[in-house]
């Protein structure tokens, strides 16, 4: 999951520290996206670990959770699968979304994993609306979906699908506040969405403990509502 340290940075390092009369720099560890391969070409079942829990995308099995649009008509329900997908020789958590009922009814998955870091990597996306990739097939690879130490700047592919489009994230904001229905959050993490086959962008809002809390796009503001995580007495 690591890359080598660029050749620019490290003559730069190198530099610095002819510079230091005689005495080296302090070393700094690695932080926020800083050597990871991204996408990540060949995960390693080894890398990853069974659970889910980055606090800003937690996903334990059985929790569902409701979104509201900012026109209070539409409402989006999403739900983590307890069954355990494998894609790319990967065991992977899947999250299901629903939106709408009836024939207006859409459904997505999406499947997750989280390595040894605590870095959350997406897999796979089933959406017959937006088209479907899986890491591993035809070129895809799994992508970045959450690092375990956001830093503002920070920018990465979420998902590289050749002939089908790319996603790619920016860190906006790790220290935002948000307010909705369902509760007030601090040290939210603020992230910008793009595609380059996309004329706008999104921005999605993260909260330490909850995960998704606010998502603002071209298809208007949706606001979680209502979380239910079992064994949460909170949940409703």
């Amino acid at each position: 999951m690591r890359s080598r340290v660029p050749a620019v940075l490290l003559a730069g390092i190198l530099g610095l520290a002819a510079t230091g009369c005689g005495s080296a720099p302090p070393e700094i560890d690695p932080t926020g996206i800083d050597e990871l391969v991204i996408p990540t070409p060949d995960p390693a079942a080894a890398d990853f670990v069974a659970e889910v829990d980055n606090p800003l995308l937690p996903l334990p099995p059985g929790e569902t959770r409701r979104y509201r649009d900012d026109a209070g008509d539409r409402v989006l329900r999403v739900k983590v699968l307890t069954e355990v997908r494998e894609v790319a020789g990967v065991a992977t958590t899947v999250v299901r979304s629903v939106e709408g009922r009836g024939a207006a009814r859409r459904t997505s998955e999406r499947s997750y994993a989280q390595d040894r870091d605590g870095n959350v990597w997406l897999f796979a996306v089933t959406d017959p609306a937006e088209g479907s990739w899986q890491a591993g097939v035809a070129g895809a690879e799994a992508g970045l979906a959450m690092p375990a130490e956001p830093r503002v700047g920070d920018g990465w592919a979420r998902a590289v699908v050749p002939g089908a489009g790319d996603e790619y994230v920016t860190v906006l904001e790790v220290d935002d506040t948000r307010s909705t229905p369902y509760a007030d959050y601090d040290g939210v993490v603020v992230l910008e969405e793009s595609s380059p086959d996309q004329p706008t962008v999104t921005r999605a809002a993260y909260a330490p403990g909850a995960g998704l809390v606010e998502r603002d796009g071209s298809g208007g503001t949706w606001t979680l509502v209502a979380q239910d995580r079992p064994g949460d007495s909170r949940s409703g």
